[in-house]
């Protein structure tokens, strides 16, 4: 079986992960694996996703990024 891929329910679980259960290392998790499918991103997408992970990392006490 094919893993299907929502942009918008893995951004919703990000944002469940970040903001009610504060797993921030979780959130960051399914951040990176929204940006592993590798799929075309609008700037404003991109610039989304880049500036919730940055936020993520921050808060899950990481310096990458």
């Amino acid at each position: 079986m094919t893993e299907a891929k929502s942009f918008f329910a893995i951004v919703e679980l990000a944002k469940y992960y970040e903001h009610k259960r504060r797993d921030y290392h979780e959130a960051l998790t399914w951040m990176d694996r929204y940006l592993s499918w590798d799929m075309p991103l609008s700037v404003k997408e991109r610039q989304n996703v880049n500036r919730r992970r940055k936020r993520l990392l921050a808060r899950a006490g990481n310096k990458e990024g």
